[in-house]
């Protein structure tokens, strides 16, 4: 049995006139009456009540009818949940964080994804750039939020916001005297590494520890 011997069937029933089904069903007479009778030797009932003057269904056929539209509307509903996940409009998403993207960067995003995706079901973890990275590798998350720079050829990134790096000092402190930028080759070196040393990823740490060899004219700490 296949969906077109419901819909078949269906549309016959509704019309209850095989000349008017088979139009509606851009099918001539003759191939409609055999498909129905197909239908009602596969099921092992008679559907139908056919006279010269009439069509009607009997007590088997009324039962069937109901059946077969709720399987086609199931169908159909299958069928345009499906081109919706295809697209991305329903279904879940896992996304990672780190810290910091929740005061800033995370809430603007979500809510714009929520507005636009409102059937998309969000799982939230917030871990680390390294964890992250190791989620994406084993699927267990979609997306992440973390920190540049990312060094993986297999992943694709889009930089979402840049900010300065600020330095917060005590007052009174020489350094602290002025206004303007602070030369990073001013800081002291164990003062500045320790900034991204909780929730920095091990790439960012190792860009850090390189720039500040550089600076400092000696091998990473």
């Amino acid at each position: 049995m296949e969906l077109r011997h419901l819909r078949y069937f269906v549309t016959l029933a509704e019309e209850l006139h095989f000349g008017r089904a088979a139009r509606r069903l851009h099918l001539s007479q003759p191939p409609l009456s055999m498909q129905i009778k197909s239908l009602e030797s596969e099921i092992g009932t008679q559907l139908l009540m056919r006279t010269r003057r009439r069509v009607e269904l009997t007590t088997a056929g009324s039962v069937f009818l109901r059946e077969a539209r709720d399987i086609l509307s199931r169908v159909e509903q299958a069928t345009a949940a499906a081109r919706r996940a295809g697209r991305g409009e329903i279904g879940e998403l896992a996304v990672g964080f780190v810290t910091i993207a929740d005061y800033n960067v995370l809430p603007r995003v979500l809510s714009e994804f929520r507005a636009q995706h409102p059937a998309v079901r969000l799982t939230l973890r917030e871990v680390t750039t390294d964890a992250q990275l190791r989620d994406l590798a084993e699927q267990r998350i979609d997306l992440g939020f973390v920190l540049a720079p990312i060094q993986d050829e297999g992943l694709t990134t889009r930089p979402l916001l840049r900010e300065p790096l600020v330095a917060a000092l005590p007052h009174g402190h020489a350094l602290a005297r002025g206004r303007g930028a602070l030369a990073l080759s001013r800081l002291v070196p164990s003062c500045v590494s320790s900034l991204y040393a909780s929730w920095a990823s091990s790439d960012t740490r190792r860009t850090w520890s390189t720039q500040r060899a550089q600076h400092y004219h000696c091998g990473p700490q």
